[in-house]
């Protein structure tokens, strides 16, 4: 506020107006700055603090873990499941990293409608298709 009245005052003299607008300018792009600098800092600490309670609060996800910690084969079956959202989506691909590093057979089975389009569209359901049925 003050270099704004700086600015302002040095461009009512004709002989310091060049000098007015200076000041102006510099107050602007540094506050431009300032500004953009804000938004990434503070961006980047609400999107850590959303992972953080992301991850506090994924229960599918820590079944999902249990039973690949458990067993050879998992099936996780979708039939009641009427939506899913991208948190449901990267539990998904959660247990599906963790299930390949441990040899353990994960699959998505049953899903319908709006489910059923998710997957295919992020191109989970093929990755998590059922397996031969001699497989189980």
């Amino acid at each position: 506020m003050t270099v704004a009245a700086i600015g302002l005052t040095l461009s009512t003299f004709p002989s310091l107006r060049s000098i007015g607008l200076s000041v102006l300018t510099s107050a602007g792009v540094v506050g431009a700055l300032l500004g953009l600098s804000a938004r990434i800092a503070l961006g980047n600490a609400f999107a850590g603090i959303q992972v953080a309670f992301a991850d506090a609060a994924n229960p599918l996800g820590d079944v999902m873990q249990g039973a690949i910690a458990r067993a050879p084969r998992v099936q996780v079956d979708l039939a009641r499941v009427s939506f899913i959202d991208s948190t449901v989506l990267n539990a998904f691909v959660n247990a599906h990293g963790r299930a390949s590093d441990r040899g353990v057979s994960l699959a998505l089975v049953n899903p319908t409608g709006h489910v059923r389009r998710v997957l295919s569209m992020t191109g989970i359901l093929p990755l998590l298709s059922t397996p031969d049925i001699g497989d189980y």
